[in-house]
């Protein structure tokens, strides 16, 4: 199992205790059902519980360098330190909405365990609310709009950011680079053309 595994199923199963806190807080607020209004608070501590483990698979994931996943192959590299890899969680539009998405749930299950307990009629319609706002949040984190957990279909790079593997192996076989390889010149790089290739701008030898 990889952390892609882990992640994305966690996501899912949160986007479903999230729809069903939403169902059961809603009917709370209306009914005043104590009992509804438990089953959303554990839907909204399993949710927050689920979406962390979500949240550490991909900071695991960029820790590793796993680049079977799309987003720690495109926000990072194998030379990126430690602490740069962590922080990397929020480098990009899928890492940051998967951030934001762990706060809104820490804050729903605040709400959920407190709130309803200090404001019972208020803080149950308010956590109705959160709950639709944290199933939005999931549903874009699930879908291609946002999913983070995205998987590189034809294999992984050995590092990030385009050509940089391409650039290792060349290097190390002593060769040039695809991008200096072309018919132009590489960056800081001279490529001669060939003679025979150049213009006819050549003087004409004289008799004498």
């Amino acid at each position: 199992m990889t952390f892609a595994d882990v992640g994305g199923g966690a996501l899912r199963a949160a986007l479903a205790l999230a729809l069903w806190g939403l169902v059961a807080s809603a009917y709370a607020a209306r009914g005043r059902d104590g009992r509804a209004l438990g089953s959303a608070r554990w839907s909204a501590l399993a949710a927050f519980g689920l979406i962390l483990v979500a949240s550490l698979a991909m900071a695991a994931a960029l820790l590793t360098h796993d680049f079977s996943i799309r987003y720690v192959a495109f926000n990072n590299a194998l030379e990126t330190p430690a602490y740069f890899s962590a922080i990397s969680l929020w480098a990009a539009l899928e890492g940051s909405i998967l951030l934001w998405t762990t706060v809104l749930a820490g804050a729903v299950t605040f709400v959920a365990w407190r709130g309803t307990r200090e404001l019972p009629r208020l803080a149950t319609t308010a956590l109705a609310v959160m709950f639709a706002m944290l199933a939005f949040f999931l549903f874009l984190v699930v879908t291609p709009a946002a999913d983070p957990f995205v998987r590189i279909r034809h294999g992984a790079p050995r590092s990030s950011r385009g050509r940089s593997s391409a650039s290792a192996s060349s290097r190390a076989r002593g060769g040039r680079t695809p991008s200096s390889a072309g018919a132009g010149t590489g960056p800081g790089i001279p490529w001669r053309t060939p003679r025979s290739c150049r213009g006819s701008s050549r003087r004409p030898t004289s008799i004498r």
